[in-house]
């Protein structure tokens, strides 16, 4: 059996990366990095869920001073960034996040952008038709944080053992690793979930049926929200307006999206399909102490990467889930 590597588990999905893996930066307002000056400095790469930040950018939503977004190729260059205090914060999973709290790296979780529900499936050949029928079988899987918690969700509905599959390591391009590899199933998403799909897989088993457990957040160093406040404030109520954009005139936002995505504009909603993207209002719900829903989804998500081996001791929950930094009105 082929197990995942944990010294490869901080990487988000690899999805609609464009150009380069080197870190780019967007600034606004032509502040320095360093100095009395400094601004929040904020990484995300181009996860979808991420995208209404930039949206906001684009509009003129967003502070116009005080502020830095960093777009980064990769998940592992934003937290590479954080690591080397090049950043404040950065858009992560929630597994991402209590990785790097378990070094020892401050950070509170102030936004959450999107739950998985429905976009991380398992996509199986034909004759496959249910989880059970993977015993025995090849399961293709991103080695990382994220694939260890899916597979972990996987076997566990399907009532099986680690032992009872085996694992195969994939890297982002799903597809080339599935033309390329004798394999039965797959965990993927997409794009190239449409993509296998049109290669005659099916699906048997998706997050929908895992509430709460993939988890897209804004995480910022506590000194650093507390130092920029307004910016911060300022940054969350740009992402709102964006995201209230998008639900109330799909079709005109699709296109103001659909380059940074690298799609095509009728092709923008499925993009989002089998995300939830939680306004203000929820946010609000979700944040606020005792933060039940979310802190159920830690506690969960720390079992597993406990028992891989990538996680040293229970995280320190405490003041880690914050709604202060949220828009009390609609944007």
């Amino acid at each position: 059996m082929t197990t995942i590597n944990p010294l490869s588990a901080l990487t988000r999905r690899n999805f609609l990366r464009i150009g380069a893996q080197a870190i780019a930066y967007t600034a606004i307002g032509g502040l320095t990095a360093c100095g009395p000056s400094q601004p929040l400095r904020i990484a995300s790469e181009k996860w979808c869920g991420y995208q209404f930040m930039f949206l906001a950018q684009q509009e003129g939503w967003l502070p116009q001073s005080g502020l830095e977004l960093r777009e980064t190729g990769f998940a592992s260059d934003s937290v590479a960034a954080l690591k080397q205090g090049q950043v404040d914060g950065a858009a992560l999973t929630l597994n991402e996040v209590l990785l790097l709290r378990d070094q020892g790296m401050p950070l509170i979780v102030v936004t959450v952008f999107d739950f998985s529900a429905g976009a991380d499936v398992v996509l199986a050949k034909p004759g496959i038709s249910r989880l059970a029928d993977l015993k025995g079988k090849r399961i293709g899987v991103e080695a990382t944080s994220l694939g260890v918690v899916m597979l972990s969700k996987v076997l566990e509905a399907a009532s099986l053992q680690r032992s009872d599959v085996t694992v195969i390591n994939m890297d982002e391009d799903h597809l080339s690793t599935w033309n390329s590899t004798p394999l039965d199933a797959v965990l993927t998403y997409e794009p190239s979930l449409s993509q296998l799909q049109k290669q005659g897989l099916v699906s048997i088993f998706d997050s929908r049926k895992l509430p709460l457990v993939i988890v897209d957040v804004l995480a910022v160093r506590t000194e650093a929200a507390e130092r920029h406040a307004e910016a911060l404030r300022g940054l969350i109520a740009g992402h709102f307006r964006a995201l209230t954009q998008w639900r109330n005139n799909p079709i005109d936002t699709a296109y103001r999206l659909s380059a940074r995505l690298g799609v095509k504009a009728d092709e923008v909603k499925g993009v989002f399909k089998g995300l939830d993207l939680p306004d203000a209002a929820y946010n609000r719900k979700y944040l606020t102490a005792p933060a039940i829903e979310l802190t159920q989804s830690v506690q969960a998500i720390t079992r597993i990467l406990t028992q891989e081996g990538l996680l040293k001791r229970p995280v320190n929950l405490d003041g880690l889930f914050v709604a202060d930094y949220l828009p009390w009105d609609r944007p």
